[in-house]
């Protein structure tokens, strides 16, 4: 009887494994990734046509405009080329300001999970101050280009509401933690705001982008920036 349960349990798993890899099976999986790929794209394009018609207020205006845009694909290199100033000053100012250096068992366990529960709340927070300064009039969207995962805000904002939205993940899991590490020698929670300031790296490359412009900022729905819109009276 032992022998004919094992058995017959295992040709049961068999079969159902068989299922699984059925053309049938792989057909319907592929459906279903086509499907959400074509949610995707329908977001996406419902959010740029969002944007071009925001845009189009301000050009029938007669608003000047500046595009300060990067596609996902290319902002990598750039973003961590601005970003890498600021990585050494953490690495100097936590090398010879705290006395000791610590670490802790438990800091090192909370580590990894700490590390990927920040990347929704990286988003999360670009979302909430954003939401906050437009004072929750809506327009905000998430989405995913290949590996990358951003927030946009449809909302035309000043520059220091959105830069204010921009910098909140740098400065609540980047430079909070790093300012606490200098002074009490974590090891882990200086890798923490290392991992954040390298994630938020594309913020503070907008960041460095706008300080040279002026004007209203429209956020691009798929694209790394803004577009800066000024009054022409203003030249």
């Amino acid at each position: 009887i032992f022998r004919r349960i094992c058995f017959g349990q295992t040709e049961v798993a068999g079969e159902r494994k068989g299922d699984r890899l059925s053309p049938e099976n792989g057909k319907k999986r592929a459906a279903r990734g086509s499907t959400r790929a074509e949610k995707r794209e329908r977001r996406a394009a419902q959010s740029l046509a969002r944007f071009e018609r925001a845009a189009e207020i301000f050009r029938l205006r007669g608003f000047s405009e500046k595009d300060c845009t990067v596609g996902l694909k290319n902002v990598t290199l750039r973003s961590l080329a601005a970003v890498l100033p600021l990585l050494a000053l953490f690495v100097c100012l936590f090398v010879f300001l705290p006395a000791r250096h610590f670490l802790t068992l438990p800091g090192a366990a909370a580590f990894f999970p700490s590390c990927i529960l920040s990347v929704p709340v990286h988003e999360a927070l670009h979302a909430l101050v954003w939401a906050c300064v437009s004072r929750f009039r809506g327009g905000i969207s998430f989405g995913r280009e290949g590996g990358f995962f951003y927030c946009a805000c449809s909302r035309p904002l000043p520059r220091r509401k959105y830069l204010a939205g921009t910098l909140a993940p740098f400065l609540l899991l980047a430079l909070a933690p790093a300012v606490v590490s200098f002074f009490t020698g974590r090891i882990m929670l200086f890798a923490f705001s290392v991992f954040n300031l390298i994630s938020a790296s594309a913020d503070w490359y907008v960041f460095l982008r706008a300080l040279s412009v002026r004007g209203v900022y429209l956020d691009h729905p798929t694209r790394c920036g803004f577009h800066a819109f000024t009054s022409n009276c203003n030249n």
